[in-house]
Parts: C-alpha cells; structure tokens; sequence
C-alpha cells in the first residue's frame, strides 16, 4: 500500500522533471528528464487507484 508522502514524492519529483526538462540546454538530457517526468506521472496516475494510507 502506498502512503500520501508516496504520492507526494512522486508528484513533487514529476514537477520537478517537467521543470528540469524545459530547463535542459542539451537534446539527451531534455528527452531523459521527460522520460522520467512520464514514468512519474504514470506512478501518480497509479496510486490513485490504490487505497493510500494515511
């Protein structure tokens, strides 16, 4: 079971890549932040499906 501090870790991190990636100045590091940003919007996107705990 996933606890609110994972869904706000996975958030703040998915923020965190977004931003990352727009910031980027190099093509690799650019697609690399954005892969990572869409695998933690999936993990978002999966915990709230589960019960979180308190």
């Amino acid at each position: 079971m996933l606890s609110q501090n994972d869904v706000e870790y996975f958030t703040r991190r998915l923020e965190s890549e977004r931003r990352m990636a727009s910031e980027a100045m190099d093509g690799a590091a650019r697609r690399l932040h954005i892969r990572l940003a869409s695998e933690y919007a999936r993990r978002t996107r999966k915990a709230g499906s589960y019960k979180v705990i308190s």
